[in-house]
């Protein structure tokens, strides 16, 4: 075979540039899939810490440690509202107030004593003498911890405890940040002694309907929903 006819076994530069071309293309759609299909599963994720919640809430009332748990349903967090069957001393959620330009929630009492404020391990963080009658502004956006809980106390006396939840996963360590479109609604679910019977407030009257909330992804629909009923 003379010079002339030999043919070429590899592949030309051009060619070489096309494939690579090509496959960064697809690693690059693989890549963009996954992350989106990732986000997903956090979202059905977030719903479900949420329906885990109220299911032990449930367990909570039927075993007698409560005789009624209300948790509000809030954009970032779940405000739960456990009332012993011993509670004799008043602790309410009411309002937003601005502590250190965040929002913030107002706990009032008409009772004297001392409120104690506990992490989700049980552990005591602070302790503070209140007098009756006092509005005392807390923020929970901020805190580290995935659970607060606030409990007035005086001598053997107690009131409701109310629990703040953050129902993001490892929020510490995320960008993205879940949250429940509520649409301009408040959005409460009574569990009671001693059956655990259900009652959905919205708007602060009694439905007869279940509520669904869109779960967001920064501010933008995910796709994913949360079914209260």
């Amino acid at each position: 075979m003379t010079p002339g006819n030999r043919k070429s076994s590899g592949f030309s530069l051009i060619e070489l540039i096309v494939v690579v071309g090509i496959i960064a293309i697809f690693s690059a759609s693989s890549f963009v899939g996954f992350a989106l299909f990732g986000e997903n599963m956090r979202a059905k994720e977030v719903s479900g810490v949420i329906s885990d919640l109220v299911k032990r809430s449930e367990l909570e009332v039927l075993r007698g440690d409560y005789q009624a748990i209300k948790i509000h349903f809030l954009e970032n967090y779940l405000v739960l509202e456990k009332t012993p069957a011993s509670a004799d001393l008043s602790l309410d959620l009411s309002g937003t107030c601005t502590l250190d330009s965040a929002e913030g929630y107002n706990l009032d009492t008409t009772d004297s004593g001392t409120l104690l404020k506990k992490d989700e391990s049980g552990r005591l963080i602070e302790v503070t003498t209140l007098p009756a009658f006092p509005s005392l502004c807390v923020n929970f956006e901020g805190s580290r911890e995935s659970d607060w809980a606030y409990q007035l106390t005086g001598g053997d006396q107690v009131s409701p405890i109310l629990q703040f939840s953050h129902f993001n996963i490892n929020r510490d360590h995320l960008n993205t940040l879940f949250s429940l479109d509520l649409n301009g609604k408040t959005v409460d679910l009574t569990i009671e002694a001693p059956y655990a019977k259900r009652s959905l407030y919205i708007d602060d009257v009694l439905s007869a309907d279940s509520v669904t909330l869109p779960v967001k992804k920064n501010g933008e629909a995910s796709g994913e929903t949360l079914i209260i009923q």
